[in-house]
């Protein structure tokens, strides 16, 4: 799947850091998955401060737009499911929780058809 670099940041930021071991273990492959390259990095001067994530001022892209290529991640639908992405992008939204940033995620995981 085709993923913004906000996107795989904010999917990182809903890997589950409880549950069992096979939960542990397929949220720490999915997140390396998703995980920035060195030259993502650096070409976007990208930095997690106390859980936001910031870039360099003056791109000529806005991140939060989708204007950056997307990098094509491989996350099958038993790795998303493991993660529980669906799930708790349904929970933020039963929470009224969620935020335009979230919406593309929302859709993509088609939170409306999982029971």
């Amino acid at each position: 799947m085709k993923l913004h670099i906000v996107d795989r940041y904010i999917l990182s930021m809903l890997v589950p850091a409880r549950g069992n071991y096979v939960t542990l273990r397929v949220g720490e492959e999915v997140r390396n998955k998703l995980g920035f390259t060195a030259g993502e990095i650096e070409d976007y001067g990208l930095d997690d401060k106390n859980g936001t994530l910031t870039w360099r001022e003056g791109l000529p892209i806005d991140l939060l737009k989708r204007e950056d290529i997307p990098k094509d991640i491989d996350l099958s639908d038993s790795e998303a499911r493991v993660c529980k992405f669906a799930q708790t992008l349904k929970t933020l939204d039963e929470e009224e929780a969620l935020t335009a940033v979230h919406l593309p995620l929302y859709e993509l995981f088609r939170v409306d058809e999982e029971e």
